[in-house]
């Protein structure tokens, strides 16, 4: 299967990045892991393309997310298409059985807690709380 041309397929990719507005947890088999990394844009979904062999990623998976390290990808070798999150030695963290499944195990940031970007540590300042 080729993604490129695969409408639905494409619908998600093009909408990954927005993620990043959104989301910055999502639930595993291991409870509730925050997402330190960005979702990738189109672009650089359609350019991983050339370089992941060189990462050693399998040619059936799409990666949208990570380092090249730690990597969220989708698998189109599967029926449908599933998302495996996978660590540096390529081992499966975690595999959603559909992208919709995936979907519904990302988290809203104002779902798990009030996110703090001032940079102050409430514990650790001289400021009064």
């Amino acid at each position: 299967m080729n993604w490129i041309d695969n409408k639905d397929l494409r619908a998600f990719f093009e909408k990954v990045e927005s993620f990043n507005l959104s989301y910055d947890s999502i639930e595993t088999a291991d409870g509730i892991q925050k997402l330190y990394l960005s979702f990738w844009s189109i672009a650089e979904i359609e350019e991983s393309e050339t370089i992941k062999a060189e990462w050693d990623i399998a040619h059936q998976l799409v990666p949208f997310y990570g380092d090249w390290h730690d990597v969220m990808c989708v698998d189109i070798g599967s029926s449908p298409a599933s998302v495996v999150y996978l660590d540096d030695d390529r081992r499966i963290i975690h595999r959603w059985p559909d992208i919709d499944n995936f979907l519904s195990s990302l988290r809203v940031i104002s779902e798990d807690e009030p996110r703090n970007d001032s940079g102050i540590i409430k514990e650790k300042s001289w400021l009064d709380f």
